[in-house]
Formats: structure tokens, C-alpha cells, sequence
């Protein structure tokens, strides 16, 4: 391991000249923003109760605000750290009027990351994914304990890991707990680790940052209200729709309308700059749309297109059913709990490999199932509509933990972790 980071921060050396020119023309450049970031301006107030928490973009803050909420009850003070420019954003906005000092996450160089260590921190967390070599290696070094939360693994990273660990190159060693989002997850980490006592699963925190979220009953008859969709019209959603599945999706609901004419397809892009390829779509299908900024529907509209930012959750709420996707392409799905703590049924393609333990449980409790194709999408939503209009509906889904908890016993092994 020694000498891997050794290479590594050589090859620092030699591209630090060529990327502090490259951002000096790239000056309003986000990454410019990084390379220029200084640690030393982050306030003095870190003590010995302070806690490093980091994550990589949007996503991964979402999901670290339970915990950070369940630290921040332990007394400890939070630096937060994000990679990209959305997650940075997400983090300072929601903690804007918290104690949490929100802060860019620095280049990866070694000069850099000694500057983070100069800081008393007591533990460092990583929320899934971004693991970086002197981030780890330099924490290990000052003995100052690392742990990575809710972690995620691909099964081509893997075999990539795998690799890595025969040559005495993986990071996870460095790792004094690992907390990953999954059974399934938890497999691959103890094969990559030498004491396998240090992967614990407890849980996802997405299960209790959703719980913690979903709106309320009174909130979904607001939105209904404003909206102008009644509680009896029929409404599926299709969340988090990535290039390749709108098509998909569009041909499932024009079969759905030939039968339901007046049913409506809730739709959001995974990406706001994909709204004009869906426009497009329900034009090339002939089904007539709304905006969501538009806020208002009438009784004609067969599409809403959601074209606003962090929404989707609230919206899942007014679905009778909901597809999920990232799924029926080679993505590895999103968050199925997001539209299952509505307690409707929910659909999926065969690429959930992200999120296969919560698909596992939602189907075995019969609140869902997978889907491979149009013809299947548009069958699942018909018998999910002959249900609720038949009224013999009732909630399938029963959560497999106790939500608000993970957090909670995650927050707690950290604070109990000698340093």
C-alpha cells in the first residue's frame, strides 16, 4: 500500500503544474473553485468533538442528513464536505441555518489533505462512494478513525477491488467500520476486507432520510387541490427516467389512456435538461402535457411533466402505482422506497443493482414487482387501476426496519469507536 501511494502522489507532482494553469483558464470553472479551495479557511472552531463528514454529490447528502442530524443530538460539531457543485449547493442550503460547516472538498493531493488533519477531527465518514487515496491513507496515519456509510458496490467494481486487494492495494483495509446499504453489498465488502467483523449492516439511509420526508396526507390533498386532480382520477408516476426509458414509458401510457382516457402519466426526468427529448415524445405519441411550473392540469391533460427541482418525492404521493427507473436501462435503479412509503404498489426493470435488497423485500412482501418491457408496464398499471377502481386496493407493503433507526444506531456505534 506504502508504495501505491507513493506512485500516486508522484503523479500528483508531475500534473499539479498543468492543472493550476488549466483552472487559471477555466477561472469560473467549478473544479477551478476545488483546486483553489483553501482548508486553512475553514473556521476554528473543530475540537475534539468534530466529526468529518463527506459525499460526493447530491444524492449521498440527501442520504447523510439523517445521520448528521443524529450526531449533531450527540453533541459532536459537523464539517461537511461535498465533491460536486450540486451536492455543495444542496448541503449549504440545507444546513444554512445549522451549526454544520458546509465546505468544498479539496483536490486530492497530499498537501491538501495534511491541511484537513490539522484540523482536531475525532472520525472521518464517507457516505457510499468516494473513496479517495490520501483522504484514507493520511487518516490512517494520524490514527484517526474512518468510516464508510451506507456503502454501495457494483459488481464490475468488484472484480476491479478484488484485484486491487490481491496486490495489496485496497483502500477498504484502511477502513475501521463499513456500513454497507445492503446484504448484498455486505457480501462483496467482507470478501474485500481481512476482518470481516468490520462490515455491519444496519440498514439504508435512504429508508429513514425518505421516512423522515414524505409528505403528509393533508400536504397530498393540497397539492391535489392546486393541481386540480381529484383523488378518483386515475394517476401513475414514472420517477427518475432516464434516456431510453421515456419511449418506453410513453407507449405504456398511450395503451393505458386507449382504456383510462382520463388517467394522467406524473413523469420526471432523472435530469431537468432532458425535459424538451420527453416534450418531444408525448408530441411524437400524440398525448397532450403540462409543465409542473405550470401548476395546473385539467381534465384533457394525459402528461405532467415534473421540470422542477426535488420534487419528485411529494409527487410519488399522489400515484395509485409507480415506476421507477434507471432500471430498464444499465443503470442500477433508484430509490424504490421513495415511492413505497406512499404504500402503493411500484414496478421496476431488471437493472436494480443498487437497490436489489429493497427490491427483494418489496416484492416478497407483494408491493411490487419487476418489469422488461412496455407491453409489462402498461399490464402492471391496468391491474393496479382495475384494483382501486374495483375497490378491493389495499397497501401491500410492509417496511422491513424501523425507519428513523439506522441513523440512530449507526451515529451511536461511531460515538462508542475508541480514538
Amino acid at each position: 500500500m506504502t508504495l501505491g501511494i507513493i506512485l500516486y502522489n508522484i503523479g500528483w507532482l508531475i500534473l499539479w503544474p498543468l492543472i493550476i494553469a488549466w483552472s487559471k483558464l477555466h477561472n469560473k470553472n467549478w473544479y477551478s473553485r476545488r483546486i483553489k479551495f483553501n482548508i486553512g479557511k475553514i473556521p476554528r472552531y473543530a475540537d475534539k468533538s468534530s466529526v468529518w463528514v463527506h459525499a460526493l454529490s447530491m444524492g449521498e447528502v440527501l442520504s447523510a442528513i439523517p445521520l448528521v442530524q443524529e450526531l449533531k443530538e450527540l453533541g459532536y460539531r459537523i464539517i461537511f464536505s461535498s465533491t460536486t457543485e450540486s451536492g455543495f449547493e444542496r448541503a449549504k442550503s440545507y444546513f444554512h441555518n445549522s451549526e454544520v460547516q458546509v465546505v468544498l472538498m479539496p483536490i486530492d493531493t497530499p498537501w491538501n489533505v495534511k491541511k484537513i488533519y490539522s484540523l482536531p477531527i475525532k472520525a472521518l465518514i464517507i457516505i457510499e462512494t468516494d473513496i479517495w487515496p490520501n483522504l484514507l491513507w493520511f487518516a490512517n496515519k494520524y490514527k484517526i478513525p474512518i468510516f464508510l456509510v451506507n456503502a454501495r458496490m457494483r459488481p464490475k467494481s468488484f472484480k476491479n477491488y478484488l484485484l486491487m486487494k490481491k496486490c495489496n492495494l485496497s483502500l477498504f483495509q484502511l477502513f475501521n467500520m463499513i456500513f454497507p446499504a445492503s446484504e448484498s453489498d455486505a457480501k462483496y465488502y467482507r470478501e474485500l476486507v481481512k476482518n470481516k467483523n468490520r462490515v455491519k449492516f444496519c440498514g439504508n439511509l435512504k429508508w429513514d432520510y425518505v421516512y423522515r420526508k414524505r409528505s403528509s396526507i393533508y400536504e397530498i390533498k393540497e397539492l391535489r387541490r392546486m393541481l386540480n386532480v381529484p383523488e378518483t382520477r386515475p394517476v401513475w408516476v414514472a420517477g427518475s427516467i432516464h434516456e431510453g426509458e421515456e419511449e418506453i414509458v410513453m407507449k405504456a401510457h398511450k395503451k393505458i389512456c386507449s382504456l383510462h382516457n382520463n388517467c394522467l402519466l406524473v413523469i420526471a426526468p432523472r435530469k431537468l435538461e432532458h425535459v424538451n427529448r420527453i416534450i418531444e415524445c408525448c408530441e411524437s405519441y400524440g398525448l397532450s402535457y403540462k409543465l409542473r411550473s405550470e401548476n395546473w392540469v385539467s381534465e384533457k391533460t394525459n402528461v405532467l411533466i415534473l421540470n422542477t427541482f426535488g420534487e419528485l418525492l411529494k409527487f410519488y404521493g399522489l400515484g395509485w402505482c409507480a415506476f421507477v427507473g434507471g432500471s430498464l436501462v444499465e443503470f442500477g435503479g433508484h430509490n424504490l422506497m421513495e415511492p413505497a412509503v406512499y404504500n402503493i404498489e411500484i414496478c421496476w426493470g431488471p437493472h436494480v443493482f443498487n437497490f436489489i435488497d429493497m427490491a427483494k423485500e418489496i416484492e416478497r412482501s407483494r408491493g411490487g414487482k419487476v418489469i422488461y418491457n412496455s407491453g409489462d408496464l402498461a399490464e402492471f398499471v391496468l391491474d393496479v387501476f382495475s384494483k382501486r377502481l374495483s375497490e378491493h386496493h389495499d397497501g401491500y407493503y410492509t417496511p422491513p426496519y424501523k425507519h428513523g433507526n439506522i441513523s440512530k444506531s449507526i451515529a451511536d456505534i461511531i460515538s462508542k469507536y475508541p480514538s
